[in-house]
Formats: C-alpha cells, structure tokens, sequence
C-alpha cells in the first residue's frame, strides 16, 4: 500500500493543507502567510498526492514557488514539515508512516529551500546556509 493510500488519500491531504495553510506562523510575524498565498493550497494538494504515491507526474508550478512564503529559509521547512506530519498522521498511525513521510520531504528540501535561499543570499554564506 502507498503512503498516499495509508495516509486517507486526496481527501485527508486536502484537509492536511489547508490546516497548515491557516495555522499562525512565525515566518509571517505570528499571523497568517497573506492570501495571496492561500491559492497554492491546490498545487501543493497535487504535489503531495505525487511525492506520496497518488499519481503519476505532477504539472503543476514547481515546488520552490509553491512553498516559498512558508519555507523561507532551512527552520521554515522544518516548521513546515512539522505541522504537516501532526496534521496527516496525528495520533492515529504508526510512527513508521511518519518517517515514511519526513523521508520523502526531506528528499524534496533542497528543491524548496535551495532555491528560497538562493534567491535571497549569494556568496559563499548562502552555501553554508542554505545547503
């Protein structure tokens, strides 16, 4: 069984979004990130059901750009690793389904945060921060 089908498929993901989505965040001063960026609530939706199992390809943005109000920097995806883990597994599943699913974000955070970075910092500090 895929760890998109362990996980409550589509709808369990969907609903796993949009509570981090609207969680107060330090990264936007203890508020939410602005609306703007509540529209990427879909395509990270789909890039999830991707990296998880539930499809084959994923067309959407890439997921630098998706993630970018919420993983500005290294801690940031972290936070946001964090909150998506306790919204998709709380209680309910194995701890195993948990790594499962920190694995397959860790393999996409220097997609997300590299490019974050980089585009903030240059130099080798960005190097040593950001990799």
């Amino acid at each position: 069984m895929t760890l998109y089908l362990t996980l409550g498929g589509r709808p369990a993901i969907r609903q796993a979004v949009a509570a981090v989505l609207t969680e107060p965040m330090p990264e936007a001063g203890g508020g939410t990130v602005p609306a703007a960026a509540a529209t990427a609530a879909d395509d990270l939706t789909e890039f999830l059901v991707f990296l998880f199992g539930g499809a084959p390809i994923y067309e959407g943005p890439p997921i630098s750009h998706t993630l970018a109000p919420y993983c500005a920097d290294p801690g940031g995806y972290d936070r946001f690793v964090d909150r998506l883990a306790r919204h998709l597994v709380g209680r309910n599943l194995p701890v195993r389904v948990e790594a499962e699913l920190r694995v397959l974000l860790e393999r996409v955070r220097r997609h997300v945060v590299g490019a974050s970075c980089a585009a903030q910092m240059t130099g080798p500090a960005a190097q040593q921060t950001c990799a």
